[in-house]
């Protein structure tokens, strides 16, 4: 429902380093997100900045076919550019 864009890492930025993030994110049947885990991290401030903007992110719950709400786990990619 509501992505949000991470922050991009002051350092990372004064560096010209760019980076990706893959997640694991739970969501439950509400479409709240209860976990983030960093699969595979960036380094250099990236791997917390994709954390906190998923925690603040806002999904729809999934469902079965039969409609029902079901929690769910999904891997989650984020990719820093430094488009200044």
């Amino acid at each position: 429902l509501t992505e949000v864009k991470p922050d991009y890492p002051p350092e990372a930025r004064r560096l010209g380093l760019e980076g990706v993030v893959v997640l694991r994110v739970g969501v439950d049947r509400r479409g709240e997100v209860r976990s983030v885990r960093v699969l595979r991290g960036a380094g250099h401030g990236f791997d917390d900045a994709a954390v906190r903007a998923l925690w603040r992110a806002k999904w729809r719950a999934a469902r079965t076919l039969d409609g029902r709400a079901v929690d769910v786990q999904f891997n989650y990619r984020y990719t820093f550019q430094d488009n200044r």
